[in-house]
């Protein structure tokens, strides 16, 4: 699945695209600025950019000289397409030498902007539906190590501590949903936040590498076609794992 970076401040049209995006299957993520689109282009692979021109902050035109000045190759020849109102050939010009591969022309046009992702996309990116199997397995990152070491390897403070990890966990868990509906920020972030530590103790790092990325959407308040799923599979794992954590006490509790 193709994943697009929109930096795109206007409301109405950044709607406008993520109807499209999601109708041609691509994943997407929206930010409002040339600064936010920057950074989250630093941190994470993008196969294409929709860059606007005029947006605060930092403008498309600083946005992709930055971009193509970036020392990785991944990321600095990455195709930016810049979404403008101006139809002028000369301009178009000045947006190639600025770093543009190529424009669309406000207001979009789904058929337009179908040949443009065909153009620079490959087909099988853009026809692939299938996700990976899913192996995720708890048993194989699950580790008392830290607790024990902590405990001194008193076996009861252990049993005690994931008592409170399965009782605190579907709460947070609850809490990241439900605030993600209902777009409250900050709950999510909060949630996420004080989840993430709870799942260090038991070494859980494929859940936390999504808790945390769910955190940083938050704290940005980006918007993105994949949060749903990372969260839908936060629930997956964590319920997954507190199964296992519930055998691993009941194994415990028989050595004491």
């Amino acid at each position: 699945m193709p994943k697009i970076l929109i930096a795109e401040d206007y409301m109405f049209n950044y709607l406008l695209l993520q109807r499209f995006l999601k109708k041609l299957n691509c994943e997407f993520v929206v930010c409002d600025n040339g600064q936010k689109a920057l950074e989250e282009l630093q941190k994470q692979d993008f196969d294409l950019v929709l860059m606007d021109i005029e947006m605060p902050v930092m403008n498309g035109i600083e946005a992709v000289q930055h971009i193509r000045n970036l020392s990785d190759e991944n990321k600095n020849k990455i195709p930016i397409i810049a979404l403008t109102g101006h139809q002028q050939e000369s301009y178009f010009g000045n947006l190639n030498k600025a770093g543009f591969d190529d424009c669309l022309i406000k207001p979009i046009d789904l058929n337009d902007l179908e040949k443009k992702l065909f153009s620079y996309l490959s087909d099988k990116e853009l026809q692939e539906r299938k996700a990976e199997e899913d192996t995720y397995d708890p048993a194989k990152e699950i580790s008392l190590e830290y607790l024990n070491e902590f405990s001194e390897g008193e076996i009861d403070f252990v049993i005690e501590m994931i008592d409170v990890f399965l009782e605190n966990a579907p709460v947070f868990l609850s809490k990241i949903d439900e605030s993600y509906k209902t777009n409250d920020w900050e709950t999510l972030r909060y949630s996420a936040h004080k989840y993430s530590p709870q799942l260090a103790f038991f070494g859980l790092k494929t859940i936390i590498k999504e808790v945390d990325e769910i955190e940083e959407y938050a704290v940005k308040q980006i918007f993105s076609s994949n949060i749903q799923s990372k969260i839908d599979r936060i629930k997956k794992y964590s319920y997954m794992a507190i199964e296992k954590l519930k055998q691993l006490k009941e194994k415990l509790k028989n050595l004491t």
